[in-house]
């Protein structure tokens, strides 16, 4: 059956109804249902076949396909054009009644220290430093593969933010992560060209972007890669503030992630997780101190140069001798993640 575009609903953009060219009443059709190759041309007086379907009490177009574009006599009488990819007149809509019930999952915020410094400083080095992270995190998402054990990546500038549902995924990914990175600097003579890391790992609800219903928003449906990247709940605002805690190379744990956690598995008991203990190949503590040292020592006389404050330095110097002489020490287990 062939007929012309009547109506576009501009506020959701979502249904219309369409005028069947042998007269009888108007048949209605959901936007989303209808293939991107006739969606993107549809509008108020389109010629379009479509077969006929029932839903409920009223009649369906289904299967819509584009004939030719608004022309002619018989558009007369049809509703202004409204077409849901131009501007909305009454604003952006968004059905958040269909969103779905948010994910249960561990949230890491993990990223490179001083950002803000080294691009001050110079822009190819400080997108080096962060390339290097992207690149560490994705090589141990590869050796964990990802994909089949539900791990997600969400890359935002300098960093990153990793989920998890299961928290030995989320400590194998980080683990060798930290494991890469760690090597990285090791192997680097240079403190010019060394960067540190660190990150926070929190438990809570989040709602990812890949799961949104198709029908809460016909633009989102249209832009899925900006939709599948987006990721957002209270769990990424307690790991991104508690980074800040963390020594270098380090990895703090919210209270969140110490206190709940799946029915399957057991919380984080301590506030540092202690990955140098766990990755492949190991990592001698003691040779990454030596080196965070000689790092530090530069930066002090350096400082005017560099950007990195003083007492900033001596801070993040202390948390690192607490953090890795501890894992020399008999109470290494106090601050491990197992």
């Amino acid at each position: 059956m062939e007929g012309r575009v009547k109506f576009i609903d501009a506020k959701s953009g979502q249904w219309g109804y369409v005028v069947p060219s042998d007269g009888s009443g108007d048949v209605y059709f959901k936007l989303l249902e209808v293939e991107e190759s006739t969606r993107s041309k549809l509008d108020v007086g389109a010629l379009v076949e479509f077969d006929l379907a029932e839903e409920g009490e009223r009649r369906r177009a289904a299967g819509m396909r584009f004939l030719a574009g608004a022309s002619g006599p018989d558009t007369a009488g049809l509703s202004r054009p409204l077409d849901a990819r131009r501007p909305n007149p009454r604003g952006i809509f968004f059905d958040s009644a269909l969103l779905p019930d948010p994910n249960y999952d561990y949230v890491c915020w993990l990223d490179v220290m001083g950002t803000g410094n080294q691009m001050l400083r110079s822009l190819p080095i400080a997108a080096n430093f962060i390339f290097k992270l992207q690149c560490a995190v994705l090589e141990a998402a590869e050796e964990v593969e990802v994909d089949r054990a539900g791990l997600r990546l969400y890359p935002v500038m300098d960093g990153v933010y990793i989920t998890s549902p299961r928290r030995f995924l989320l400590q194998k990914l980080l683990n060798q992560a930290m494991c890469r990175l760690a090597i990285t600097f090791l192997n680097e003579p240079k403190p010019f060209h060394q960067f540190l890391v660190r990150g926070a790992i929190a438990f809570g609800p989040v709602y990812h972007g890949y799961a949104l219903d198709p029908r809460s928003s016909i633009v989102m449906s249209r832009h899925e890669l900006i939709r599948d990247s987006m990721l957002m709940g209270l769990p990424m605002a307690q790991a991104y503030r508690d980074e800040r805690e963390a020594p270098p190379f380090g990895i703090a744990v919210h209270s969140s992630a110490r206190a709940f956690s799946p029915e399957e598995d057991k919380p984080f008991r301590f506030i540092w997780l202690d990955w140098f203990n766990y990755a492949e190949p190991r990592i001698d503590p003691k040779e990454l101190m030596i080196q965070l040292q000689k790092y530090f020592d530069w930066q002090l006389a350096h400082s005017t140069v560099t950007g990195y404050a003083e007492d900033r330095i001596r801070h993040h110097l202390k948390l690192a001798r607490e953090f890795f002489t501890l894992a020399d020490s008999a109470t290494a287990a106090t601050v491990g993640g197992r």
